[in-house]
């Protein structure tokens, strides 16, 4: 007992005890802090996550609105601008339409700059429902997007930076989308915080000057692109589709799976938008030839390459369509023959191949000619039709030109031009 109750042995274990209490404090104090910060951090990462999740989207619809705008401005109407807009994000985002309201913009400025000769807006897609479906209502009937789309086309780059100059506006004809999606947050931000919900409608408007020539034409054709396709042609599948070594350009090659919209083995007269073909060099069912619009012109690489800048010449006095059997008749239209150009070096001219590769990068819309297996003598060919494709990749082989050929993405038939055949 004596030795239990030693001074030294007293103090240690008081020391002891003192040490676990503040031990214990400390603890306490930790799982306090923690529980302090803990609430701070989560909000920290899930504004993180949801900002991230919010540029990523804004990123995407931009790029929708962006090709939507584009192929409107090369020529396209407003329903293939709608498919080319879901077709950009069909694999990243919902499409579903309570989430998406989508207008198609179209005009003309006025001479001055500084208003519209006309301005027609519609709505292409989406139930009316996003959140700012209503406040952009009331811009669109207030003028307030008339003024902005203005806006846009009035400013330049000079060098240094952007101004505003409405002279640059002058005459201009314009095409534009205007697309509303309302993102869904990860965490479920929107259904706590009321500022957050009201911002969670990405909006993106993109305008372009429109460089493509109008197609409402009733009577003849202009800016056809020196072309001619079998008709007897059929969608890709995957095992007609080319090997990815088989390309010339572009490089890396398209693969079939980007064709999201690409239903294989249908004929072109059943074609929708996005289906993917691959048509050979020759004169037989499913090939596809080069043309030239005089058949006094010369054959060859410089006369093709003449015809293939945008925006098309067949319509030019001088060097535009001449019928083959009718040099009198100027005016191309459906049951006309047209020239083919035969040139043996197509296949390696380095200017025409480039003007080629310019019309893939640009994902221009070439309205070309269709013609009907039998229609085609090796001098000339019959036209049956017209539709509009753009250039997907090509491969041209100046040793063999038979094993040439061309992957066309196939926008939609064009009955507006040249339809009516003339006695």
């Amino acid at each position: 007992m004596e030795h239990s109750n030693h001074p030294s042995l007293q103090r240690q274990q008081a020391t002891g005890k003192q040490q676990r209490a503040a031990a214990c404090r400390q603890r306490g104090q930790s799982l306090v802090e923690v529980a302090l910060i803990m609430p701070i951090l989560v909000l920290l990462i899930a504004g993180i996550v949801e900002f991230s999740n919010l540029v990523i989207t804004q990123n995407r619809v931009s790029t929708a609105a962006r090709a939507a705008a584009r192929f409107g401005a090369n020529g396209g109407e407003n329903e293939g601008m709608m498919l080319v807009a879901l077709n950009t994000v069909t694999e990243t985002m919902d499409l579903s339409p309570e989430r998406w309201d989508m207008w198609t913009l179209r005009g003309q400025v006025n001479s001055s700059g500084d208003g519209f000769v006309n301005f027609q807006i519609k709505h292409v897609y989406g139930m009316s429902q996003t959140a700012r479906f209503t406040s952009t209502l009331t811009t669109i009937l207030s003028g307030t997007l008339q003024a902005e789309v203005l806006y846009r086309l009035q400013q330049e780059f000079d060098g240094a930076g952007i101004i505003t100059d409405t002279a640059q506006a002058a005459d201009l004809r314009f095409v534009g989308t205007l697309l509303l999606f309302d993102t869904q947050f990860i965490l479920g931000l929107d259904s706590l915080f009321d500022l957050v919900n009201s911002a969670k409608t990405i909006r993106q408007l993109h305008v372009m000057r429109r460089t493509g020539l109008d197609i409402e034409t009733t009577n003849g054709c202009p800016g056809v692109f020196p072309i001619g396709v079998e008709e007897n042609i059929r969608s890709l599948t995957e095992g007609s589709y080319p090997p990815a070594d088989a390309f010339d350009y572009p490089i890396p090659p398209p693969v079939l799976a980007q064709f999201v919209s690409n239903v294989g083995d249908v004929r072109l007269d059943a074609a929708n938008e996005g289906y993917v073909f691959k048509l050979e060099f020759g004169y037989d069912s499913g090939d596809f030839s080069w043309l030239k619009w005089r058949q006094g012109a010369a054959n060859g690489a410089g006369t093709l390459n003449a015809s293939m800048q945008w925006p098309g010449n067949s319509h030019v006095p001088g060097v535009g369509f001449q019928d083959y059997d009718d040099v009198t008749d100027q005016t191309m239209h459906v049951g006309d023959r047209v020239a083919l150009n035969n040139g043996s070096d197509i296949w390696s001219n380095g200017a025409f191949l480039a003007t080629l590769r310019d019309h893939v990068d640009t994902d221009r819309s070439l309205r070309i000619v269709t013609w009907q297996e039998g229609h085609n003598d090796g001098n000339a060919l019959r036209m049956n039709g017209f539709a509009i494709f753009q250039i997907a990749g090509f491969h041209m082989d100046a040793g063999n030109p038979a094993n040439s050929w061309l992957l066309l993405k196939f926008i939609r038939h064009d009955v507006s031009c040249g339809q009516v055949v003339m006695p």
